[in-house]
């Protein structure tokens, strides 16, 4: 079954790199308010915004020297998350995400710092997904049972599998594809 995702957790990662911890801390204070205007003006909601603590890198301290020291003692980050239900919003504020270069920002990228799309409504969808497995599972017994002579009787035993929700493809992770496994067993008499 497809559906698409109702939530959205959105991380915009901050970097500085300095030598003057108060000028790194005030330069990531501006850049964090400049961010968090323009998702507001965009329409989020200020519950919606959350803040990391920041995370300060020294790099002279880690003992790191090689042939030559870093151009910049200090690197400092946060990250910005956005956790909302408003999706489709959050994809056309991603598509403008580049307006925040142009006010000064730049967005850090880093590993797994990506905006994920989850699907939080399978108790809504259960039951019709159950019933439609159950459907199809008749309708292949009932193959069974014409190709064999027969004809399907009562349930004797079914189990319900697991439930998986997958993005749909790596492209369009906002679009999930949720999939029950169910095990059917019919009891075939004779026609």
């Amino acid at each position: 079954m497809g559906c698409d995702a109702d939530l959205v957790v959105w991380p915009l990662k901050l970097s500085k790199m300095g030598d003057d911890l108060s000028k790194l801390q005030s330069g990531l204070d501006a850049d964090r308010e400049v961010v968090r205007k323009f998702l507001m003006e965009n329409g989020f909601r200020k519950e919606e915004i959350s803040e990391s603590p920041p995370q300060i890198t020294d790099y002279y301290a880690q003992g790191y020297t090689g042939q030559r020291l870093p151009q910049y003692r200090y690197k400092e980050e946060t990250t910005l998350t956005v956790r909302s239900t408003q999706v489709a919003l959050a994809k056309q504020v991603m598509e403008r995400s580049g307006d925040l270069i142009r006010r000064g920002v730049v967005l850090a990228s880093q590993y797994g710092n990506k905006p994920e799309f989850l699907f939080t409504g399978l108790n809504t969808i259960k039951p019709e997904m159950i019933a439609e497995a159950t459907h199809n599972a008749r309708k292949a017994a009932e193959q069974f049972a014409l190709d064999s002579g027969s004809k399907v009787g009562a349930i004797r035993q079914a189990r319900q599998g697991l439930f998986t929700i997958r993005s749909r493809d790596m492209n369009s992770p906002h679009i999930k594809k949720v999939r029950v496994v169910t095990t059917i067993a019919y009891f075939l008499v004779e026609d």
